[in-house]
């Protein structure tokens, strides 16, 4: 299956990710999810390839990233410690 270009890290993470798309052509989104289902945090790529993202005010646990490009979407495991 097609996955998208993204890359995250440090995984685990504790203050901040960095969120990187090879593919800065394409706008993506990008959704943290808590291990609930709730929204914690969205943010949009526009014809950038880095963005950092602030989690120091998230609490410890396993979080999913959800990426949207385009029509395409990954689901990828964080975990913040």
């Amino acid at each position: 299956s097609y996955k998208t270009n993204i890359t995250l890290y440090p995984n685990p993470a504790t203050d901040k990710i960095t969120i990187t798309n090879n593919e800065p052509s394409k706008e993506a989104t990008i959704s943290i999810f808590n291990i609930q289902g709730k929204l914690m945090l969205s943010e949009k790529f526009k014809e950038q390839n880095t963005i950092e993202l602030n989690i120091s005010k998230f609490a410890e646990g396993i979080y999913i990233l959800k990426i949207q490009v385009e029509n395409e979407i990954e689901n990828k495991k964080l975990v913040i410690q």
